[in-house]
């Protein structure tokens, strides 16, 4: 049996204080998903929650982040029916596995677009949810 897991980070070569700015607020935001993702929390309401979290701290960012915030893994690498999205009225059960990455495009770089993104695969358990990939580090600097 083959089971999945993901990580993803984004490395910012002499990043612009937007950039920096920008990528905070995108871990922050990973943290305040990953907390939300609790047995019976609808996927739509912890997509939701999370963009208007994003929201609070830049609005200009909130218009830039992916239609998705992740999505189930497990025998299939992506598991599309429990996506984390604004439309997805399934409920999380306990045992499931995500892939949650949120993700911004089109910061502008000297002309060119740039993409920020951080993500790692969480265990639902109950009451929290457990980080399988935590010990990739993520944070800034």
């Amino acid at each position: 049996m083959d089971m999945h897991a993901m990580a993803c980070r984004t490395l910012i070569i002499d990043p612009t204080e937007e950039q920096k700015k920008a990528y905070q607020i995108i871990f922050e935001a990973q943290q305040h998903l990953i907390e939300n993702l609790k047995v019976d929390a609808v996927l739509k309401d912890v997509y939701n929650s999370t963009k208007e979290f994003i929201k609070s701290k830049n609005s200009d960012l909130a218009d830039r982040v992916h239609t998705h915030f992740g999505f189930g893994i497990g025998y299939s690498l992506k598991e599309d029916q429990v996506s984390i999205n604004g439309n997805n009225s399934r409920k999380v059960k306990a045992g499931m596995v995500f892939h949650v990455k949120i993700a911004i495009q089109k910061l502008t770089d000297k002309g060119k677009g740039v993409y920020i993104a951080i993500g790692d695969t969480v265990l639902v358990k109950g009451e929290e949810a457990v980080c399988l990939t935590g010990n990739i580090p993520k944070k800034l600097g």
